[in-house]
């Protein structure tokens, strides 16, 4: 339809609905309250005959877009906040708007028109009172959702924006010097690396020393490869010269390291190599 004909067509339509000919535009709302007072609102509208309808748009309307099913744009006017549209038979007109809004607190008045409307309301907002009281409460991640099934008198909501300080990932230390939390991880793993690798060489110290055998405990096992690899301790004693109580704490010590073990034999002890 020409924008020429739109009064035409709206007194027309004006005149339908006095003489009872029309029936109401039925739609939903929904607005959405993020942090900064910034507020997104959708209107559908939708009808059984050529109609007219007037909403509101609330706050100051940054960007606005309309569109309908059938006809792509429909006719409509926009006079500061009120919005005048033509809603064909059957089809569903989409508005979406972005606006910014004022006042702290924050107090937002919504025209009751009959329709449903679900409200949005971030969690960094503190909401001090709502009326009418809503048909059902949600919560929809970060946000509280007020929704009435059919708004049929004005909305009052006040609410003020309290925001979430920016949590630090960090410590503090003496002196009140703020230390990154990726900087203290870092020297906690360089200590681990550290105590671990320390570790490591103190083990492989005590390795080195359990291992190392004396003059006479490589004599005693040279004797022992050479003669089968077991031999009476008393052979031992007279072949190495070693005195007996020596000789048996050696052959003590090198079953410690489990180098030998001792059997007892009707001959005497006997030392074998394991």
């Amino acid at each position: 339809m020409n924008r020429k004909l739109l009064l035409p067509a709206c007194l027309l339509l004006i005149l339908y609905s006095y003489l009872g000919l029309s029936q109401p535009v039925t739609g939903y709302e929904k607005l959405i309250i993020a942090p900064g007072n910034t507020l997104q609102g959708t209107i559908l509208l939708t009808s059984q005959i050529d109609t007219i309808s007037t909403v509101s748009l609330y706050g100051s309307v940054k960007a606005f877009t309309i569109y309908s099913k059938l006809e792509g744009v429909p006719l409509y006017n926009l006079t500061g906040n009120t919005l005048t549209v033509m809603v064909a038979a059957g089809d569903t007109v989409n508005i979406t708007y972005f606006s910014q809004l004022s006042g702290d607190p924050l107090t937002l008045y919504v025209k009751g028109w009959n329709q449903s409307l679900e409200l949005y309301i971030h969690a960094n907002y503190v909401i001090l009172g709502v009326e009418p009281i809503p048909d059902l409460v949600l919560r929809e991640g970060n946000f509280t959702v007020f929704r009435y099934n059919r708004l049929e008198e004005d909305l009052s909501l006040s609410a003020m924006e309290v925001p979430v300080a920016e949590e630090k990932t960090g410590t503090y230390l003496q002196g009140k010097t703020w230390i990154p939390v990726q900087l203290v991880f870092a020297a906690i793993a360089i200590i681990l690396v550290l105590v671990v690798v320390l570790l490591l060489i103190l083990r492989r110290g005590r390795n080195k020393k359990s291992t190392f055998l004396s003059e006479e405990e490589e004599a005693i096992i040279d004797f022992l490869r050479k003669n089968g690899g077991k031999a009476y301790l008393k052979d031992l004693r007279e072949s190495l010269g070693i005195p007996s109580t020596t000789l048996l704490r050696r052959v003590r010590r090198l079953e410690e390291k489990g180098l030998v073990k001792t059997l007892r034999a009707p001959g005497g002890l006997i030392v074998q190599l394991t």
